[in-house]
């Protein structure tokens, strides 16, 4: 999982001035296929657009999914909402024959993975 946390976590460093989630989109033989902002905005919450995350990703005809979003307070720790946002996600994308691999969250120079950290 490191791996694909890398390659998320620095793309999202370069993003951080504002509030913003992205989907990664993986196919199993050929990685990342490309990722998408979901949300941007000026807000200290996000609500994930979970219809959108799922249409976007059924869309590219992936296999993986990892979500990802900043927290400009400097807090790494999933709020309530992350968690659920997670599990909703996550229910939605196996409905539809697509794991959700990672739930990445970054604060600063600090990085939070779902998956890393269960």
């Amino acid at each position: 999982m490191k791996n694909t946390i890398v390659p998320i976590v620095n793309i999202l460093k370069r993003k951080l001035d504002k509030n913003k989630e992205y989907l990664f989109v993986f196919g199993y033989k050929n990685g990342l296929i490309k990722y998408i902002e979901t949300f941007t905005g000026e807000t200290d919450k996000i609500t994930m657009p979970i219809e959108k995350i799922i249409l976007s990703a059924k869309y590219h005809k992936c296999e993986q999914i990892v979500i990802a979003h900043n927290h400009l307070s400097g807090y790494i720790i999933p709020s309530e909402q992350d968690a659920k946002s997670f599990v909703a996600i996550k229910r939605a994308a196996k409905e539809i024959g697509i794991e959700l691999i990672d739930s990445i969250i970054i604060a600063g120079d600090d990085c939070y993975s779902v998956i890393d950290n269960k």
